[in-house]
């Protein structure tokens, strides 16, 4: 009976350890909220995105205080600056919790 208790922990530990293992898929950040796409009138691809966690030091517009999307940094800077967002997305959070679509689900089905 002992056997059984060491050789079935053995095998969950090492099943556990396998799916932590899996390679994680990565976070793009045209799927964070704190992404801001370019603007239309330049004709540019997401690619120059802007991240909103990130505005320049001086980024405040001193007639009205208003921060302007050209104001931050771009998201590929952010990503490859550590103390930024760095290539694992540190501050990466989801635009769409799960949440509302739960929510949404539960109207429509009313």
């Amino acid at each position: 009976m002992y056997l059984l208790r060491i050789l079935l922990s053995t095998f969950f530990s090492t099943l556990l350890l396998a799916s932590s293992l899996k390679p994680k898929e990565p976070k793009f950040c045209v799927n964070c909220r704190y992404f801001v796409p370019p603007g239309d009138e330049y004709g540019l691809k997401l690619e120059h995105g802007k991240c909103s966690l990130f505005p320049y030091s001086s980024a405040k517009f001193l007639v009205d205080g208003i921060i302007r999307s050209a104001d931050y940094h771009s998201c590929s800077t952010a990503r490859s600056i550590t103390s930024m967002c760095d290539k694992d997305a540190l501050r990466y959070k989801k635009k769409y919790a799960r949440k509302i679509h739960e929510k949404n689900e539960e109207l429509e089905d009313k």
